[in-house]
């Protein structure tokens, strides 16, 4: 059911108009709307409920009114042939105060139909008909609202039909009453009285029967407008509801998994992501500050890319720099371990030579003792100031 409903609203166009508004509602105010608004069917099927109880009440009484009408006029004529055998006033008064009950129902049937009724006297008459006060209400409602309804008009028309044979009584009874009281015994006279009387009274008869047949049919149809009423409303009730709670729960259950998701991949990395805003709701505000989150993300990230990114082409150049410069310096000590190598194979050999003379000049002076050989000396000192003068010459230049 819930599927074809989503089926029928998606499809309709009218659905979608309202669609647009409920989605910018908020979520509180959704949920408030969707409990008042079966709270409002609920009242509405007490008030139906109630409604109905009311006509079916009044059913109810006028089934029971049918039956003191009927009471009375079959008491009226049991006291007119009464006074027909006993020619004594008193049956005669006992047959008017047993038609006080068809009185009092006409009368206020006569009111009740009038454009502007005086319920003073409708109640008055329904009263005088024995009918409960608290009965008199839902009766005069069941009648002016479904008068013209086949079952109620036909019962009133069976009312109006029963009122004009108890005017006929009426008429047959005084004439009755006439003759007694002159003292006439025309034996004929009394006995069509009396067969009018019988006739009215089988017409009668006829008539409370087809009264009480359409009150029944009636009641059974009201019976059964009740249920289908109650039926929709039930139906209707949980419909509605059960269809904007789907909705409801679909929408917000909807925008947390997307916005889940969204979180999810933007916290790997992908701040690119972005949700479309179907709202104006929480879930919607919160879909927008998840996007601008995103976006300034985005922003922060795509910021802190080019910072590294000149960041590390200067630490290329840089380290470009350094080894070039490592280039160098490694040159400079390859020259500079040339140059010791031969510096030192140069200054070797007269070191080692000046080295030999000095020893030699040392065993000299040793060996002499006293006596030195001054020549042999002073060519030792020659030969070691003539190399100590070549090791001496790179040195100044």
């Amino acid at each position: 059911m819930i599927a074809f409903n989503q089926r029928l609203f998606y499809k309709s166009r009218v659905p979608i108009r309202i669609l647009k508004p409920w989605k910018n509602l908020s979520i509180p105010k959704k949920l408030y709307f969707v409990v008042g608004l079966m709270a409002s069917l609920i009242i509405i099927e007490l008030l139906t409920l109630n409604f109905s109880m009311g006509n079916l009440s009044a059913v109810r009484a006028f089934v029971g009114g049918e039956g003191l009408w009927t009471k009375g006029q079959k008491q009226a004529v049991y006291q007119l042939q009464r006074y027909a055998l006993t020619r004594d006033e008193k049956d005669y008064q006992g047959f008017k105060y047993a038609l006080k009950v068809n009185d009092g129902d006409h009368e206020a049937r006569l009111e009740v139909f009038k454009p502007r009724p005086d319920m003073n006297i409708v109640r008055r008459g329904f009263i005088a008909g024995q009918i409960h006060p608290d009965d008199i209400d839902p009766m005069v409602h069941l009648l002016q609202r479904f008068h013209r309804i086949s079952f109620i008009k036909e019962a009133v028309s069976a009312w109006t039909e029963g009122d004009l044979l108890i005017d006929q009584l009426k008429i047959s009874a005084e004439s009755y009453h006439e003759l007694i009281s002159a003292g006439n015994h025309d034996h004929s006279s009394f006995k069509k009285i009396s067969d009018r009387i019988l006739e009215l009274n089988n017409r009668l008869s006829v008539v409370t029967a087809r009264f009480s047949l359409v009150l029944g049919e009636g009641s059974r149809w009201l019976e059964r407008l009740v249920f289908v009423t109650l039926f929709s409303l039930v139906l209707t009730v949980e419909c509605v509801g059960l269809t904007l709670t789907f909705f409801t729960s679909k929408e917000i259950s909807s925008g947390l998994s997307s916005l889940i998701d969204v979180s999810k991949k933007i916290g790997d990395g992908q701040f690119d992501q972005r949700l479309k805003i179907k709202s104006n709701d929480e879930i919607g505000q919160l879909t927008l500050a998840v996007n601008n989150m995103g976006a300034l993300l985005q922003k922060s990230y795509t910021g802190l890319e080019e910072k590294i990114r000149k960041r590390t082409q200067e630490i290329t150049e840089i380290a470009l720099e350094n080894a070039a410069l490592y280039d160098k310096a490694t040159d400079a000590v390859k020259m500079r371990d040339q140059f010791l190598s031969i510096a030192s194979h140069e200054l070797r050999t007269p070191i080692t030579a000046l080295l030999l003379h000095i020893q030699m000049l040392d065993r000299l002076v040793k060996k002499s003792g006293d006596k030195l050989d001054k020549e042999k000396i002073l060519d030792f000192t020659e030969k070691g100031i003539m190399m100590s003068r070549r090791l001496a010459i790179p040195i100044a230049i």
